[in-house]
């Protein structure tokens, strides 16, 4: 069972902390070629992330495919 992020979650995960997870997990370089697939697949720039968590959460399943929902719960947990 996968976590999401969507407006129903009552408690959303802030930029630092999605930004510390990446950085954690892949990496700094891993990290900004997620920052860049973001903008240039689903037009989402890194200030934007919380605002558009569904898509951010696609965009992270569509790229990393299960290595997704490891971040996804990391993020949740912290």
């Amino acid at each position: 069972m996968s976590l999401q992020f969507s407006s129903q979650n009552k408690q959303y995960p802030t930029l630092q902390v999605i930004d510390n997870v990446l950085n954690q997990i892949l990496g700094q370089e891993a990290t900004q070629i997620i920052y860049k697939y973001l903008e240039s697949t689903y037009h989402i720039q890194k200030h934007e992330i919380i605002e558009k968590l569904d898509s951010f959460n696609c965009a992270l399943k569509e790229y990393l495919g299960a290595g997704a929902t490891i971040i996804e719960k990391v993020i949740m947990q912290a």
